[in-house]
């Protein structure tokens, strides 16, 4: 299994599926959907709001339909636009000729999986889900700050300062300058700053570490770590360790391998190491020294095979499985890890990477380190060892300097040169050099593998015999095509009439890697409402009263569990949007204080710092709402906040369809096979008696069977789910239907005299009872285009059961549909925990 980087996940952006956003005179008589672009449903449908024949199905009548008492028969339509737009997106997304009792999955999601299929199989889903919120990000940082009212005059000039770095990492990644390079004259006095060679530290190890902690915070980063967690594993976090060497440099390193078939080689490698080096330096007896150094290091690397060795560590990097034991591969302790590679401290190396980003409480005994560059790292601890430190910061100048071949001229002319002499020297033509005119004039091109411009005007092209077909010369270099084969995003989805393109959306997301935070902020402050917070706060002192009510009812837990299982519940924190701390715009600023965007090299040394270590915090790592068992707090990000999940205004069977339903998931979550062995202070604790572990396993093997029995189907293809794999989720799933749907049920009995007000019935949907339209939320929010690549690695069932299976456990669903007693939807058997 391949472990693959998604890069469009906003930090608090994630929908289910996509949004419509089209106006709808309020007044008219029918809805209107149509479209103009292919990210929308590709055919126009018609709904006449004041046909009487709109329903699905005849048997849904008044008669059997089950209203709450407290709402009034004749409670009124809502005419709102977001209740016709909202109306019109439940509709689109439905299949009203299938019968809901037979699978309500098809009913309230094949029209949108209809529309999906139109994509001609490439899963844009993610994208599409967070069209609505891109657009508004997309509209804020296109313009310049604007002012919070409610801030202090200071708050306000910190505000402003952290908006100008978000800006300023959309704009010149938008928009980069045409002349992209920098003078030697600007990266001497940028080397010199760096101050490479300051002996900080009480010793060799502790000097070289802070040296390369130094150089990876500025945007070198030679050792580095990958974040991984496992979805059912809290107690540790893992780090991958990378030996980041610089490509460019593996590649001319090896021509070190052919010294003897090129006797000149060492001359012409050392002179480049002396072009480079005299970039920034013109003392020549220095440089000299210099390159004697570098050039011994250089050749020790070459005859152990690091280069070689660094390959074959990338293999098995980019093939790690998290979900199966990855042989030959050690995971250990930070304190292993320095006994390993003594070369530096890795625990000083880390401390000095988390006082750079400002994270905090990270307990380094739970990190457990997958040790994937063990043989490179092993070559490299050896090298280092019996240098001194002094050889060692010649070496990291030199490997900084490398790094910048793509912004001085100068580093890039002294790669093409070194380049030229080893094409023209080396025997890659099996004794034939190619025949005269292959280059024009007869020269090798220097600047091979920098020109955009390629030698002949077919290199591009593939050859027809091979492939069936010509592909365009322009696959690899023209923004508007994108290869469908490496399901990359073509043109006609993203550049649409909505201006929302595939490289806004990728700057959008470099604004997110490097302040998630701040960029959450000021998206809270200028796009959402400022009850909506303790409207949010409402819904969940709904169903964490739902919850203590069905506690109270459950025979199998016995009276000493039960109130462990309340005082969990009670000591559960919700953290909404962001953590309050951050309302305070200067503690967001002091936090990003290290981002400073002047020019394009600042920008260009940014995009170099790879920060993975903020899910390290679990404060800044809110990307979905989730339950953290350690802190026993849940999280809900600012995107669940909006239409269509949340804010629909009097129409709370939906809010609590879509919104109520995910919160109460991740509340449930507290009591899955996972979470359920943390206390209510978010240690491990075995707090459960053996008859209560007992009686949860014997209900837990009941869902494990159920989903172990449901197949689907992908590309005409039969899975079966892990009912093991999947538990925890599934847990969650069947509870949080529960605890939405109660919870929505209580709010009605807690304020009965605005019932109707909060209840309204929304345009074309009149004959759905508000407890089926609950439900068809609750459908909608799980809809979703099945992918095979991540069957074997997602902790989610899919789509299909956590709609169908999760309803067929439901009586409350059976009833309001009306749904036979052994209909595919009511089963006999159910299976029923909390």
């Amino acid at each position: 299994m391949n472990i693959k980087k998604l890069s469009f996940t906003l930090t608090f952006i994630f929908w289910n599926h996509e949004v419509f956003s089209i106006p709808v005179n309020k007044g008219a008589s029918t809805l209107l959907i149509e479209s103009d672009s292919e990210d929308m449903l590709d055919s126009s449908v018609e709904v006449d709001l004041n046909d009487k024949n709109i329903e699905v199905y005849d048997e849904f009548t008044d008669d059997e339909n089950i209203e709450t008492d407290i709402i009034k028969s004749n409670f009124e339509e809502c005419l709102t636009d977001d209740c016709f737009e909202t109306s019109k997106y439940i509709l689109s997304n439905m299949d009203s000729s299938v019968n809901p009792c037979e699978d309500f999955y098809q009913f309230t999601c094949g029209g949108w999986i209809n529309n999906q299929k139109k994509k001609k199989g490439i899963n844009y889903n993610d994208m599409l889900r967070e069209q609505k919120n891109i657009k508004e990000i997309i509209e804020l940082l296109s313009n310049d700050y604007k002012v919070n009212e409610r801030l202090s005059k200071e708050d306000q000039e910190y505000d402003e300062k952290a908006f100008n770095n978000l800006k300023n990492i959309y704009d010149f990644c938008l928009n980069p300058p045409e002349e992209e390079m920098v003078g030697n004259d600007y990266l001497s006095e940028f080397i010199r700053k760096l101050n490479i060679y300051e002996m900080k530290g009480e010793n060799k190890t502790d000097i070289f570490t802070n040296l390369l902690a130094k150089l990876r915070n500025t945007g070198f980063p030679f050792l580095d770590f990958k974040y991984y967690q496992f979805q059912n594993n809290y107690d540790q976090k893992f780090l991958i360790s990378q030996l980041q060497y610089n490509r460019d440099i593996i590649t001319v390193s090896s021509y070190l391998s052919h010294t003897e078939t090129m006797p000149e080689m060492t001359i012409h490698f050392k002179e480049f190491i002396k072009n480079i080096l005299n970039v920034v330096n013109h003392n020549e007896k220095d440089i000299e020294e210099k390159v004697e150094t570098i050039y011994e290091i250089e050749q020790k690397f070459n005859n152990l095979k690091l280069t070689e060795t660094l390959k074959i560590c990338n293999n098995k990097y980019t093939n790690l499985n998290f979900f199966n034991q990855n042989e030959g591969i050690d995971e250990i302790q930070l304190d292993a890890l320095n006994k390993k590679y003594p070369f530096i401290d890795w625990k000083l190396y880390l401390k000095k990477i988390l006082e750079f980003y400002d994270i905090e409480n990270v307990n380094f005994d739970t990190l457990i380190v997958y040790d994937v560059f063990a043989d490179a790292l092993a070559i490299v601890n050896n090298i280092f060892n019996e240098t001194d430190i002094k050889g060692l910061a010649t070496y990291m100048e030199w490997l900084t300097l490398i790094s910048l071949k793509n912004v001085s001229r100068d580093i890039n002319n002294a790669f093409s040169e070194i380049e030229d002499y080893y094409y023209r020297n080396k025997d890659i033509y099996g004794g034939e050099y190619p025949s005269e005119g292959y280059y024009e004039n007869n020269e090798y091109p220097s600047n091979i593998y920098y020109d955009e411009e390629y030698p002949n005007e077919g290199y591009n092209e593939y050859s027809s015999d091979i492939y069936g077909e010509e592909y365009p010369s322009n696959i690899y270099y023209d923004e508007e095509y994108r290869n469908e084969e490496f399901n990359e995003p073509s043109s006609d989805i993203y550049n649409s009439k909505d201006d929302i393109n595939y490289d806004k959306i990728e700057c959008i997301d470099m604004v997110k890697q490097h302040m998630p935070i701040a960029l959450t902020k000021y998206y809270v402050d200028h796009k959402l409402s400022e009850n909506i917070k303790n409207k949010t706060k409402q819904i969940i002192e709904n169903i964490k009263e739902s919850m203590f009510d069905r506690i109270s009812m459950i025979e199998w837990l016995d009276e000493e569990t039960k109130q462990k299982v309340i005082e969990k519940l009670s000591k559960m924190k919700d953290i909404i949007e962001y953590p309050e701390i951050f309302n305070n715009p200067k503690i967001i600023y002091e936090k990003y204080k290290y981002i400073d965007i002047k020019d394009y090299f600042t920008y260009y040394l940014l995009t170099k710092n790879d920060n993975q270590f903020i899910y390290l915090s679990e404060t800044e790592s809110m990307v979905n709402a989730l339950y953290v068992p350690s802190l026993n707090e849940i999280y809900i990000p600012a995107a669940y906040l909006r239409l269509p999940y949340y804010g629909i205004s009097g129409s709370d069977y939906l809010n609590y369809g879509y919104f109520g339903t995910i919160i109460s998931h991740e509340v449930t979550h507290a009591f899955d096979n996972t979470g359920r062995l943390y206390d209510s202070d978010g240690n491990k604790n075995n707090w459960w008696t053996d008859d209560d572990d007992k009686d949860f396993k014997e209900l837990s093997q009941c869902f494990i069977d159920q989903y172990n029995d449901f197949s689907f189907s992908i590309n005409n293809k039969k899975y079966f789910i892990d009912g093991e794999l999947t538990l925890d989720e599934n847990i969650a799933d069947n509870g949080g239907l529960s605890r939405g749907y109660e919870a929505w049920k209580k709010s009605i009995l807690k304020n009965p005299e605005k019932a109707s007000q909060n209840n309204k019935k929304l345009p074309g949907l009149s004959k759905y009872t508000l407890d089926q339209l609950f439900y068809i939320a609750y459908g909608q929010s799980r809809c979703s285009i099945g992918d095979e690549y991540v069957l074997d690695l997602n902790a989610h069932a899919p789509g299909e059961a956590r709609v169908n299976i999760v309803l067929s456990n439901s009586k409350d669903f059976a009833k309001a549909f009306n749904c036979p007693t052994g209909s595919p939807m009511n089963p006999k058997n159910k299976c029923l925990m909390w």
